[in-house]
């Protein structure tokens, strides 16, 4: 600095080239209010928003380690950009994030890893890489490469929970379509000891595949999870469980109406085996035609209709993960405790799932065209739930859903009282 002949004190070039710097890196210069307190011990910047944060070298299952090869380099930088936003940038910088990134334990250039340790809900390991970027307004978003973040796991949590109605306790059996480039809604079902076969068309690639392996061989599931590539229009799941007497929990994910239907196709020919069936549909995503559509398809085929929804483990709050509000006097929604969403603890892996999940008939009421629900977060569950489960008429797990949840009979009784 230097003083002028006023006495004023003025910066010089060089000092004011030295402060943009350090302005641009400190979070309240740079307009971005960071909770740098939400960051886990060990965390690495990679860039003035993104973070690598080490899994723990504790977490490993007996000195197990994940292992992937630098082959799958490419793939996981790749899907990692895009998760991240990073594709969008200029190449200079996405060189630069690059570099950083292979000098950090988060892929780095291959090799072995510790896995991340589960300990909320459910116990396993996952291999995965752990970022967290701050969004727009500050707040710390975690996401777990090669795709999934902090508000994607917590639906994967209903299904051990929805598959208990069809065994009693016992180790059952479950399809997963749609089970994504990372595998964690087959988690907790293989945790808590049942079969698994997973069906996605990335697996029909050798880096998505043996990714998703990572995880299935580090937990010992290799006779327990069965990786599949997609479900078409044709006889390969009636021929793959031709032997099958019953399937516990069959599970679709797909997101657009040509994918639905290419699935149907597929599992039509198995649906007489099927104990409950759990699907999401999203009206954004298919309109409210394609959600009648889809409830049909399945009430035709001698299913009971069910919503799914959560509306105690956050007080005041139906739980995001499973339906938002989308009508006046709905129930506001929240995926995680305000601590977790304003930064101000770290996000642990796993937590703040649907805990407190309950079922509600959806039934179609004499001659009447629509369909009837009324759970207690929506009036309108078919345009603001999410998650949805069919159970096969006359089967045990029928009984056990509507001794603890109801029937169409009492709630066709409760319209005809209005």
């Amino acid at each position: 600095m230097k003083q002028d002949h006023a006495g004023h004190v003025r910066m010089v070039w060089p000092q004011w080239v030295a402060l943009f710097i350090l302005c641009a890196s400190v979070p309240f210069c740079n307009g971005k209010s960071w909770k740098r307190k939400s960051l886990p011990v060990g965390a690495i910047r990679i860039t003035e928003d993104i973070f690598c944060i080490p899994n723990s070298p504790t977490a490993s299952v007996q000195g197990s380690l994940c292992h992937y090869t630098p082959a799958l380099t490419q793939w996981l930088y790749e899907t990692a950009f895009q998760k991240l936003e990073l594709d969008e940038e200029k190449e200079p910088k996405q060189k630069r994030v690059k570099r950083r990134m292979e000098q950090s334990p988060c892929i780095g250039r291959g090799g072995d890893f510790p896995p991340l340790k589960r300990q909320a809900g459910y116990r396993y390991n996952v291999c995965t890489f752990w970022m967290q970027k701050i969004r727009e307004e500050g707040d710390p978003f975690n996401v777990f490469l090669p795709s999934d973040d902090q508000d994607k796991i917590a639906e994967c949590d209903i299904l051990p929970w929805l598959i208990r109605f069809a065994t009693n306790g016992t180790a059952g059996l479950a399809i997963d379509i749609g089970a994504g480039d990372s595998g964690s809604c087959s988690w907790p079902l293989l945790s808590e000891g049942h079969e698994v076969h997973m069906f996605e068309p990335g697996y029909g690639y050798e880096a998505e595949r043996s990714f998703v392996e990572l995880t299935r061989d580090i937990n010992g599931w290799q006779k327990k999870a069965t990786l599949h590539g997609a479900v078409n229009a044709d006889s390969y799941l009636k021929d793959l469980f031709e032997s099958t007497s019953k399937i516990d929990l069959l599970k679709i994910d797909v997101d657009d109406r040509e994918s639905y239907e290419a699935v149907f196709a597929g599992v039509i020919p198995i649906l007489h085996k099927v104990e409950i069936l759990q699907i999401e549909m999203l009206e954004e995503e298919i309109g409210r035609n394609g959600v009648m559509w889809i409830a049909d398809t399945f009430l035709s085929q001698d299913f009971m209709m069910f919503g799914l929804e959560d509306v105690e483990t956050f007080p005041g709050f139906q739980h995001d993960s499973l339906g938002r509000a989308c009508q006046e006097d709905d129930i506001p929604s929240t995926m995680h405790v305000d601590e977790v969403t304003d930064g101000e603890i770290p996000y642990e892996y796993g937590k703040d799932g649907p805990g407190k999940v309950r079922m509600f008939p959806i039934c179609r009421c004499e001659a009447s065209v629509e369909l009837l629900g009324r759970g207690r977060a929506s009036k309108d569950p078919l345009a603001c739930n999410a998650q949805f489960a069919f159970v096969k008429r006359n089967s045990a797990a029928l009984k056990a859903v509507t001794q603890q949840f109801g029937s169409c009979e009492a709630t066709c009784m409760t319209k005809s009282e209005l």
